[in-house]
């Protein structure tokens, strides 16, 4: 909390940091309903920022959201995961945790939270599953590139629940709503929008559409600019995580497997890739692991070696992710401290010299 709070205080925000702030700021409330759906994004985000900007304060109380959010999932992660100490300190401190998702306010420093409590509350789904469902609720509600993981673990849910179930599902018609109906209201919000998205729209038109280059482009907001031999051997992490998530559970593979292609398409399709997109997206990676750690018929050996998977592909982040921290700290960001700073001081100074006020307006 210490490390990245320091860094968030000497974070100059930028354009997509700051859009945020400016959109809830100088629109109405219906305002800001209409406009986000251009932007393709959740209204969660955007009403957390609201009030703040609505009663005059700092842009800083928005930095200081995201990071408690971030704060809190590493609290959770650390006292309630199944991992050990080591796999545990690799991930809080690996590139994501320790600067993308808590030092640049986006919603995508919502995403480890709600995530963390899902995994949290699934094992107690049967005896608690309003809990489990608020849950995936809100995650589904922190960026669109969450929705594809969280319709499969909705149709699961219902499976297993529902669908099974011979002797009390209507009991978990209600909690599987809480979770369905978020994602059909927000499908509805976006697609059903009648304005164009020209930055989308000149993405799809400049777009190369080559899915090994989305690929390397994932690896290395990942892990920042790496040779051969390191990405290569990443690769091989990614694929034996997703073939240990396999082996131990299908279901959370379905998930996991939806999930990574539900967002290269987007980077490919749609949007480009940036770290905070794929860090927390990544998260899903802990999700499954957290649920697989859990089973009563995991040897003590795989636990072993799936904890040395996870150690090793967050692991590999940490001198980056400490890099990323003292290079904000020790330089600009974005230039809009700086250029705000310019803009109050020559404007004071013309004031002083009796300009016409007009001219300041």
């Amino acid at each position: 909390a210490v490390l990245t709070v320091i860094c968030v205080l000497n974070h100059e925000v930028w354009r997509d940091e700051a859009q945020v702030w400016l959109v809830v700021r100088d629109l109405n409330f219906w305002g800001i309903i209409d406009h986000v759906r251009i932007e393709g994004h959740p209204l969660m985000w955007y009403l957390m920022v609201f009030p703040f900007a609505k009663l005059g304060m700092s842009i800083t109380s928005m930095q200081i959201i995201s990071w408690l959010f971030m704060t809190t999932a590493v609290g959770v992660f650390l006292w309630k995961s199944p991992f050990n100490v080591i796999t545990k300190l690799s991930v809080i401190f690996s590139a994501g945790f320790l600067y993308w998702l808590p030092v640049l306010s986006r919603s995508y420093s919502l995403v480890p939270l709600f995530i963390f409590l899902a995994a949290l509350f699934y094992p107690t789904q049967k005896q608690r599953p309003y809990l489990y469902a608020i849950s995936l609720a809100l995650l589904s509600q922190t960026h669109v590139l969450m929705c594809a993981f969280c319709t499969v673990m909705g149709i699961l849910f219902f499976y297993d629940n529902i669908f099974k179930n011979k002797i009390n599902k209507k009991n978990y018609i209600a909690p599987f709503l809480i979770i369905f109906l978020p994602i059909l209201f927000l499908c509805l919000y976006i697609f059903t929008c009648p304005h164009k998205n020209e930055s989308v729209s000149q993405y799809i038109v400049l777009a190369d559409k080559f899915f090994t280059k989305t690929y390397i482009t994932y690896m290395i907001n990942l892990f920042g600019v790496m040779g051969n031999i390191k990405g290569i051997f990443l690769s091989i992490l990614l694929l034996a995580s997703g073939i240990a998530i396999f082996i131990e559970n299908k279901k959370l593979f379905c998930a996991f497997l939806v999930n990574i292609a539900y967002q290269f398409f987007i980077y490919n399709y749609i949007w480009m890739s940036a770290p905070e997109k794929t860090w927390a997206g990544i998260c899903v990676l802990l999700f499954c692991f957290w649920i697989i750690f859990l089973q009563n018929n995991l040897s003590k050996t795989k636990k072993i070696i799936y904890n040395l998977i996870l150690i090793l592909f967050f692991g590999l982040s940490i001198n980056l992710g400490f890099q990323l921290r003292n290079n904000d700290i020790k330089y600009d960001y974005s230039g809009s401290k700086n250029t705000a700073n310019f803009i109050k001081t020559h404007k004071q100074k013309r004031y002083n010299n009796h300009k016409s006020p007009n001219f300041y307006k």
